[in-house]
C-alpha cells in the first residue's frame, strides 16, 4: 500500500483496490492478556493429527463468508496449512464442543525470518470460529491461550494479517489483544468480461 510506483502501474492496467489488509504486531516481552474462562461444555485442548481432518472441514466451515475464501481440499490443507514445515502444533489449540470443533487458532514460525530480524516470531494464522459457537469470546480465549504459549515458548513477537473489512469484528479482537498495524496491504481486482 505504500509504493506509488505499484499503485500507478496496476491503476494504469486497470486494476482498481479490491481489499485492504493489514499486517499486525504484538511484542511478547509485555504479559498477553489475561486468559477468560472456558465457557461451560466446551474445552481447549491442543492441535492433534486425529483432529486435523475435522479441522480442515471445520476451517471451510468458518471461513465460508470470509472474501475471497475457498475451501482448502485435502492437498491444499496439508500443504498450506497443518502440514506446512511452518506449522508449530505445540502453539495451536481448538476449542471442543463434545466432539465438535467450535474455534480453533493455528500457529506458525518461519526460521529465515527470524535469521533476518534476530526476532522469533510466532506467526498465527488462522482464527476461526464456527457460526453456532460466535459470541461466546472464544477467538478472544484462544488469542489469549496462544500468546501465553508463544511467550512461554521463547517468541519474542507474534504477528498476523487481518482483512481490514472483515465481518466478524476481528480487528477489534486483535486491537484489544495488544496488536497493532504495522502495514497494509491491498488487493487489487480488474474486471474481466
Amino acid at each position: 500500500a505504500t509504493v506509488p510506483s505499484q499503485e500507478a502501474l496496476v491503476r494504469a492496467a486497470g486494476y482498481q483496490p479490491a481489499r485492504y489488509w493489514y499486517g499486525m504486531k504484538r511484542d511478547l516481552s509485555a504479559p498477553p492478556p489475561p486468559i477468560p474462562p472456558v465457557p461451560d461444555g466446551l474445552r481447549v485442548v491442543p492441535w492433534s493429527a486425529q483432529l486435523d481432518e475435522p479441522l480442515r472441514r471445520a476451517h471451510g466451515e468458518a471461513f465460508a463468508d470470509h472474501w475471497g475464501s475457498t475451501p482448502p481440499d485435502e492437498q491444499r490443507w496439508t500443504q498450506w496449512y497443518t502440514g506446512s514445515r511452518g506449522f508449530q502444533p505445540e502453539l495451536s489449540r481448538l476449542v471442543l464442543d463434545g466432539d465438535r470443533i467450535a474455534a480453533y487458532l493455528l500457529s506458525y514460525f518461519y526460521p529465515a525470518e527470524a535469521e533476518a530480524t534476530g526476532v522469533r516470531e510466532a506467526y498465527v494464522g488462522q482464527v476461526g470460529t464456527l457460526r453456532p459457537w460466535r459470541r461466546r469470546g472464544l477467538a478472544g480465549l484462544l488469542l489469549a491461550t496462544g500468546l501465553a504459549a508463544a511467550r512461554s515458548e521463547g517468541y519474542g513477537r507474534a504477528s498476523l494479517t487481518v482483512d481490514s473489512s472483515n465481518p466478524t469484528g476481528a480487528l477489534g479482537l486483535y486491537e484489544r489483544a495488544g496488536f497493532v498495524v504495522d502495514h497494509t496491504s491491498v488487493t487489487w481486482a480488474k474486471p474481466v468480461g
